[in-house]
């Protein structure tokens, strides 16, 4: 195991296992295994700056005064977020695989090694709103903020912090731009800073106006059957906008220098494998142990959909869950009952909803391997295609 590897389970023992399982892919290994230390150093000297700029009242360098209660709990939930929480950071990762598609000499920017954190501060944002939507205890083993003794009174609090990314990047480089001068504008560019703000803006606005909200109301019975487009395409289009992948891709793509075409290329690549991922998950939420996929929120999945749309499951599936007025089916997603839920998962499963999602979503993977096919074969468009293979497996 190379020395980069070695480094990064010695200080982020979490990855051990995301590291062990890429063990197939060399060279993406190494990679991921040298970006992990970056990433983790990049949050962990945020954490640092955000303390010191809390603990000063905004003014970096005032006196430091006795840092108070509220502040030391509120970093420490958003420490908590960040750290504990965070997950894979395929967000930053992907930024990363982007910037170096494009940019042949590899050379990072100068602020690289933090805006990459941008589409990773939108996705555990989104986790933690989402957690307060299905009603989750735990992710991934570690419980919400929501559920958290300390931290559940600040939880909206957090995903508002996160949410800001670009607004805090750009309005106090200070606290996240390591390299930051004065003329910031001229170290980076005012057209690089002005697209990446527009673009986390609308990622935001289409991602929570046009995503959150309607994947709420998607499972609704009037609301299935009076939508303008069919269930399938909707949920697919929910799926796109709630992913932070092709933020993270396309964040990636602009500080390495590349066109506008360049940017829609890549982005529409990111599009597909953050498409495919989402279904991905839609199954594996099936598997899991709060049996996500049919209960414990108000989201249906793809699988459900499809489920749905044969009337004699459909049938089954409400005798399973009576229907809670006037909401129709949408009582299969937030009864407890445990033992129906698993009911209900067999069912679906037997239909052929799952390989149906499974086909979609291949489909989705295929289109964007096709579509690095331009990038040619060199080192880092090798990488990108084996991380698509890796996580879409």
């Amino acid at each position: 195991m190379e020395i980069a590897i070695e480094q990064a389970l010695e200080h982020y023992p979490r990855h051990q296992k995301l590291v062990e399982r890429l063990g197939e892919y060399p060279v993406l290994q190494e990679y991921v295994g040298e970006k992990l230390i970056v990433i983790e150093n990049s949050i962990e000297q945020f954490l640092a700056n955000y303390r010191r700029y809390k603990g000063v009242n905004g003014a970096m360098h005032a006196p430091e005064k006795p840092e108070s209660s509220d502040v030391r709990i509120q970093c420490e939930a958003l420490k908590y977020a960040l750290v504990s929480m965070g997950g894979s950071r395929k967000r930053p990762l992907f930024a990363y695989m982007n910037h170096d598609l494009v940019r042949a000499d590899k050379q990072p920017h100068n602020h690289l090694d933090d805006l990459v954190l941008i589409p990773e501060f939108v996705h555990i944002g989104s986790l933690i709103d989402d957690d307060k939507d299905d009603d989750t205890k735990k992710r991934g083993g570690v419980s919400s903020l929501y559920t958290h003794d300390e931290y559940k009174e600040l939880a909206k609090g957090i995903s508002e912090i996160l949410y800001q990314g670009a607004g805090f990047f750009f309005d106090h480089p200070k606290i996240f731009l390591r390299n930051w001068s004065d003329n910031r504008k001229g170290r980076m560019g005012e057209g690089k800073a002005n697209r990446i703000s527009r673009l986390v803006s609308r990622t935001i606005r289409e991602g929570f106006s046009e995503g959150q909200m309607p994947d709420v109301t998607l499972s609704k019975t009037d609301a299935i059957m009076t939508e303008d487009r069919p269930p399938r395409e909707k949920c697919l289009d929910i799926a796109l906008k709630k992913s932070s992948i092709p933020l993270a891709a396309r964040v990636g793509a602009i500080m390495g220098g590349a066109t506008i075409e360049q940017e829609e290329n890549l982005g529409e690549i990111a599009n597909y494998v953050g498409i495919s991922y989402q279904l991905k998950d839609d199954i594996r939420d099936l598997d899991d142990e709060d049996i996500r996929g049919c209960r414990g929120g108000n989201k249906p999945t793809l699988p459900v959909i499809i489920a749905f749309e044969k009337a004699e499951v459909a049938r089954e599936l409400t005798r399973i869950f009576p229907p809670l007025e006037p909401s129709g089916w949408f009582g299969l997603f937030t009864r407890s009952d445990r033992s129906r839920a698993i009911e209900a998962v067999k069912i679906i499963r037997e239909c052929g909803a799952v390989e149906e999602t499974q086909r979609i979503a291949d489909e989705y993977r295929n289109r964007a391997m096709g579509g690095l096919k331009a990038w040619g074969t060199h080192e880092s468009a090798d990488i990108y295609r084996q991380a698509i293979e890796y996580i879409l497996r």
